[in-house]
């Protein structure tokens, strides 16, 4: 009997070799057999605690048609929702396995075995509170994975393969997970795409719809003004609670664009993202720009976005004491004069390409300055306050156009959104409010190419704090 050794290349586990039956070793041939002892097996981390140790494969035979193994997860694990280019036994060798097949979810006990065909989505997940394993065999040699979340197909036990989570308990066995061929479509078919950072949905019929990307809800406080976030999967373990960032969109209420753009950052940082919607035409039909300049009609935007972030922190584990603000264009004016008036609740803000910006100035009025803040809001400008938060000013060098911000006759700080920007960062320098100031190569007036530059100041603005222990 032989046994080849382990492929170089992407993949990562490796079967042992043996010595053939003549002494020396040899690639195996269509009549040739193959030991694997497990003192020869070299485990695969899936994640969360889960171990597979690969037997017989593609790693260790050029000409089987099977490939096995067996898998352990510690308690509170599983594997994301996935299918199979090859069919698939499962033998539960020892704890209790809650068990996805198409539409069904069962609860098995040691001994009890499935098949999986080819195609149909499922999943294995640790119902008890002792370790789970289980023995699989695939009818094929090269096997691949498809995570039905994202679509991302890999190969079995790749550097790649890794979509463990730590689950969290379990709850009841139900009949609501989606497949081809269970019945119905995926519940999420218009939900957008997670990254492939995060794990696997939590499927309840509320729960889902408030984890990942969720649906959109609602204010408490003004239902006027709704709200949708991205709440990463890290939120279904942990008890701490989770950093939050705040994105305000631009004049094109974009808001779930930019809830989704930054997925990927809130599942790798831990963070639970927020993007409010302030809906045009709530002071009348052409009323676009209310919100940007915090009061308009009867309603206080600064105020009303307190209330939804205290509603997010009553009904998700997110820190609302403090938190992160990013705007850009429309969002960008916001998310200024937001720290003019509550520099206290701010972790750190991203003002990016406002048309339109308030400098500090005890002498000229609102917008354009901050002479009457306290008639209008009740409050005065708290500068020590002020300088004690983390400030990015970013905009692209590209971003000239003058056409939808055009204020002939007023000092607005320049022409373009660069000088204005530039206008304001120099402001508040004078003033001792220390900024990060990017100026983007090549892009015009586009969030989507801030968002690396706006991501590395969030990043530096996190990593500082929980290096402090804040």
């Amino acid at each position: 009997m032989t046994a080849a050794p382990a492929p170089s290349g992407e993949r990562e586990p490796s079967g042992s070799t043996v010595a053939a039956a003549s002494g020396a070793p040899q690639q195996p041939g269509p009549a040739a057999g193959l030991v694997v002892r497990a003192e020869d097996v070299d485990p695969f981390s899936r994640g969360a605690g889960v171990v597979t140790l690969p037997y017989v494969g593609a790693w260790n035979s050029r000409d089987t048609s099977l490939t096995t193994g067996i898998t352990a997860f510690p308690a509170g694990a599983a594997i994301a929702l996935h299918t199979h280019n090859v069919e698939e036994s499962v033998l539960v060798l020892q704890g209790r396995a809650r068990v996805t097949i198409g539409a069904d979810v069962l609860d098995l006990e040691a001994g009890a075995a499935t098949w999986v065909p080819a195609g149909v989505p499922h999943r294995f997940a640790n119902a008890g509170d002792d370790e789970l394993r289980i023995y699989w065999t695939y009818a094929g040699h090269d096997v691949t994975r498809t995570i039905c979340e994202t679509g991302e197909t890999v190969a079995h036990l790749s550097a790649r393969d890794r979509g463990a989570v730590a689950a969290g308990p379990p709850g009841p066995a139900v009949t609501a997970v989606p497949g081809q061929s269970g019945g119905g479509e995926p519940p999420n078919d218009d939900r957008p795409a997670a990254p492939a950072t995060a794990g696997p949905r939590i499927l309840d019929p509320v729960e889902f719809y408030r984890s990942g990307a969720t649906t959109i809800f609602a204010s408490r406080h003004d239902p006027r003004l709704s709200y949708c976030l991205y709440v990463p999967t890290a939120h279904r373990t942990t008890r701490t609670p989770l950093p939050l960032l705040v994105i305000v969109h631009g004049t094109a209420r974009t808001a779930e664009r930019y809830r989704t753009q930054y997925a990927d950052f809130a599942e790798q940082h831990e963070a639970v993202v927020l993007a409010p919607l302030f809906p045009a035409g709530l002071g009348g039909p052409d009323d676009l720009h209310g919100y940007k300049r915090i009061a308009a009609n009867d309603i206080r935007y600064d105020t009303a976005l307190l209330a939804i972030v205290a509603e997010v922190g009553e009904r998700w584990r997110v820190c609302t004491d403090r938190f992160l603000l990013h705007g850009f264009s429309g969002g960008g004016q916001f998310s200024h004069r937001f720290a003019y008036l509550h520099p206290d609740r701010l972790l750190g803000v991203s003002i990016g390409a406002p048309g339109r910006v308030t400098r500090i100035n005890p002498r000229v009025p609102w917008w354009l300055g901050t002479a009457d803040l306290h008639e209008r809001f009740g409050v005065d400008l708290d500068l020590p306050a002020l300088r004690r938060v983390p400030v990015q000013m970013v905009v692209g060098d590209a971003d000239t156009e003058t056409w939808e911000i055009a204020e002939p006759g007023l000092d607005a700080g320049g022409d373009t959104r660069i000088e204005r920007l530039t206008a304001l960062h120099r402001n508040w320098t004078e003033h001792g409010v220390e900024v990060r100031f990017d100026l983007v190569p090549g892009a015009a007036h586009s969030g989507r190419k801030m968002a690396g530059h706006v991501q590395r100041f969030l990043h530096d603005v996190l990593s500082t704090g929980r290096r402090a222990g804040g």
